[in-house]
């Protein structure tokens, strides 16, 4: 492989004045072929609004068993399980980013009127979010980078802090679970040089 600077990518946000870089919609059974697929899959999805400076972060952990001959020598590893999460903290607190941490069943909005703002009435208890497709845009320069979860969930537990000197976050915790074809996360990517 030969040394190209212009390969070493940068992971910010892709977000204009209206849209953040994180979007959900309702759970996707069609696995889109190439970014621009995917892009006209997630055209309709909500924004999560604005997310922490601490990005977002994509895990991946693969658990493996050893499969162990007679003397005990290890001839093979096999899989047991394959779990993927993203992290990340919402700081536009409002009712799209309360909808996305603990799902929209459990979120009341009532609508301004001349004698009040828009209120919430956020409900906390035993129950999750029900799963939705999550989508996370990124770009540097030309290069654009889209991860895909088609079927994520969010399973994390509410710690808030409250603080003069920083934003009120909603920390989520997305589990990446099959969408039916044996995956669970799709990356995709268009690095933005034209061909001739």
């Amino acid at each position: 492989m030969a040394l190209d600077a212009k390969k070493v990518y940068i992971g910010t946000a892709e977000q204009d004045s209206t849209t953040g870089a994180v979007l959900t919609g309702p759970v996707i059974t069609t696995i889109p072929a190439d970014i621009t697929d995917a892009l006209t899959a997630i055209a309709s999805f909500d924004s999560s609004g604005y997310v922490s400076n601490d990005g977002v972060t994509l895990t991946t952990e693969l658990s493996t068993n050893d499969l162990q001959e007679w003397n005990g020598a290890t001839v093979r590893k096999l899989m047991e399980s394959f779990t993927g999460t993203i992290t990340l903290n919402i700081i536009q607190a409002d009712y799209e980013g309360w909808c996305q941490a603990i799902g929209a069943e459990n979120v009341t909005r009532i609508a301004a009127t001349t004698t009040h703002g828009e209120q919430l009435h956020i409900k906390l208890g035993a129950h999750m979010a029900q799963p939705k497709a999550w989508a996370l845009k990124m770009k540097d320069g030309d290069f654009r980078m889209l991860v895909l979860v088609p079927n994520g969930q969010v399973v994390s537990n509410i710690e808030m802090t409250f603080a003069s000197s920083d934003a009120i976050a909603l920390p989520l915790e997305i589990s990446c679970n099959d969408d039916g074809t044996g995956e669970s996360i799709h990356i995709y990517t268009d690095d933005g040089i034209l061909g001739a």
